[in-house]
């Protein structure tokens, strides 16, 4: 979860700064910049999809290590796949960002080339957050299964389920979140990646829940470690 921890203070980093150069402004101020800002914009969002497939799959090891047993091969195996799958896809969609325009200058409005349509990037980012609530609430349930014949105390079986369970609540900042992908239909990536006025005040509510789905997964990832001390 270090990878994750590090990648989140990196994507807020990106973020704040985008901020700082007017991202999502609505009056102009002296030090906006709006080329800065769309560049920063635009490595945040990389910095994103990367840092919540590494939680992701931090989650998804946690789940690992807990299949202990004969009887939890199957699971192993399952969760094996759903952390490849995690880990492509997520290189995958990194690779459409990260190459949207030719050259990526041209997403924050300097040089020119050519970009992917916008329809293109709007369609890939909600594949992600589809994929993401189903792997994040697959996760969540796997421990009801996983710890109902393991030969722990109730109470412990009980506080593992709710650390991980929590990983179910970043789902949700998930799906409240797709509404606020409309705004990347507004993204004017063809004549420059720039994103209109309106479209970079909704994705900077979109960011707020994308903040808190990143945080939320390290949590409950993290707060397993607190188990020894519940035993």
């Amino acid at each position: 979860m270090l990878l994750s921890l590090v990648g989140f203070i990196i994507f807020c980093a990106m973020e704040l700064q985008a901020i700082r150069y007017g991202i999502g402004a609505t009056a102009m101020e002296v030090n906006f910049d709006p080329i800065k800002a769309a560049m920063f914009f635009t490595a945040s969002q990389i910095a994103y999809i990367l840092t919540t497939g590494l939680s992701k799959l931090g989650v998804g090891l946690v789940l690992f290590r807990l299949a202990k047993g004969a009887n939890m091969r199957a699971v192993r195996i399952i969760l094996i796949i759903t952390m490849v799958i995690v880990t492509l896809w997520r290189l995958v969609v990194a690779l459409i960002f990260g190459l949207q325009c030719r050259p990526l200058s041209v997403a924050w409005g300097v040089g020119e080339g050519k970009c992917l349509s916008t329809s293109v990037l709007g369609t890939t980012v909600l594949a992600l957050s589809g994929m993401d609530v189903t792997i994040s609430w697959f996760y969540a349930l796997l421990p009801v299964y996983m710890l109902y014949k393991t030969q722990l105390r109730l109470k412990l079986k009980i506080m593992i389920m709710v650390l991980l369970g929590l990983g179910a609540v970043s789902s949700i900042a998930i799906i409240v979140r797709i509404k606020y992908l409309v705004g990347l239909s507004k993204l004017t990536s063809a004549s420059g990646g720039l994103a209109t006025q309106d479209a970079a005040e909704t994705t900077l509510e979109g960011t707020i829940y994308s903040i808190l789905e990143i945080a939320l997964s390290i949590l409950a990832a993290s707060l397993t470690a607190l188990r020894p001390l519940l035993i």
